[in-house]
């Protein structure tokens, strides 16, 4: 015979009626059948009967009084793991003694597959680390015992270490540590200041003077970073308050910056005409106001804030960004 893809193991849970409980996979012979009762193993005859059997298609397993309510009943198969085919040489190739013995070998595969031999129902492997060797914890089977690295060159296995994190102290080769031979530090460095991302607010609407307004005596599209608040703001001159329109002042950052000299402001032109006022193209601190301004024309560009790396530099990994258009004309 042939044999399909199966799962030999099947779980129930008594209710204290139901006696009658099917399995419907293939199986060699009656005796590779086998039934636990809340994990301890069942005696046929004695707790359960088994009927209705058939080696390609499964049976029953019937109890004369129910299982109590939140038993669980386990039903597998257990192929006894051997090779019996004994073949002689010069005789006829047995193709059907062949074929059991295919059969027999996938059933023993479908049963580790299915984690039949492991008391927990389940292969699991797992690293248990100690501070001279890591045991590769195996449920279905004999643990392994792998040792440290050493850098005598005598053992080679697993690396131990640690991860030093917050730009921290690492030991050097000639520091003495408690350590076994082949420890392996790992140093992290200083992470990005300040309480919350730099995630900054920003709107992509063209600042332009309305011509319906009385139009100032210069036009002037600006926008700026306040540092005592931490706000981005545009609109007209903000040295001009009462011209139209009206500067208007939004939070730049998501959560409040306790220390806002660990971020950075860039203002990245992409084009149009250049704007006047703080450098361009190029990250300050934010400790200092900003402004860029244009009295005519338009100016697309990018507004960038990144973290600082601790010497002044945007870590660019964590940079967020938002178009800014500015737009000035006299009417």
């Amino acid at each position: 015979m042939t044999v399909n893809f199966e799962v030999p193991v099947v779980e129930y849970t008594g209710n204290a009626s139901s006696t009658v409980f099917t399995f419907d996979w293939s199986s060699g012979d009656a005796n590779d059948i086998y039934v636990q009762i809340d994990g301890v193993l069942a005696t046929e005859g004695v707790e359960y009967e088994l009927e209705n059997y058939d080696g390609a298609t499964g049976g029953e397993i019937v109890f004369e009084v129910a299982p109590v309510t939140g038993t669980l009943i386990r039903i597998y198969r257990q192929t006894p793991i051997t090779q019996q085919v004994d073949y002689e040489e010069g005789e006829p190739f047995q193709a059907e003694t062949h074929e059991e013995q295919l059969d027999k070998d996938t059933r023993i595969l479908q049963e580790i597959n299915a984690g039949v031999y492991s008391e927990g129902g389940g292969v699991d492997l797992s690293a248990d680390q100690q501070p001279d060797y890591t045991d590769i914890v195996n449920t279905a089977g004999t643990d392994a015992r792998v040792l440290p690295w050493t850098t005598d060159g005598l053992k080679s296995g697993v690396a131990l270490g640690e991860v030093v994190p917050n730009g921290g102290a690492l030991p050097t080769d000639s520091d003495p540590t408690t350590k076994p031979d082949g420890y392996i530090w790992w140093g992290l460095g200083v992470p990005a200041q300040g309480e919350g991302d730099a995630e900054i607010t920003m709107w992509t609407n063209a600042l332009t003077v309305a011509s319906s307004e009385e139009a100032p005596s210069i036009p002037r599209a600006e926008f700026a970073y306040k540092a005592s608040t931490g706000e981005i703001g545009y609109g007209y001159d903000q040295l001009v308050p009462a011209q139209e329109p009206a500067f208007i002042w939004h939070e730049a950052f998501a959560t409040p910056v306790t220390v806002p000299a660990t971020y950075l402001i860039k203002l990245e032109a992409f084009s149009g005409d250049a704007p006047s006022g703080s450098a361009l193209d190029t990250y300050l601190d934010v400790t200092a106001d900003a402004s860029w301004y244009l009295n005519s024309g338009t100016f697309k560009g990018i507004v960038r804030i990144a973290p600082d790396d601790g010497a002044g530099n945007p870590v660019v990994a964590l940079e967020v960004s938002r178009w800014l258009n500015l737009s000035a004309e006299q009417t």
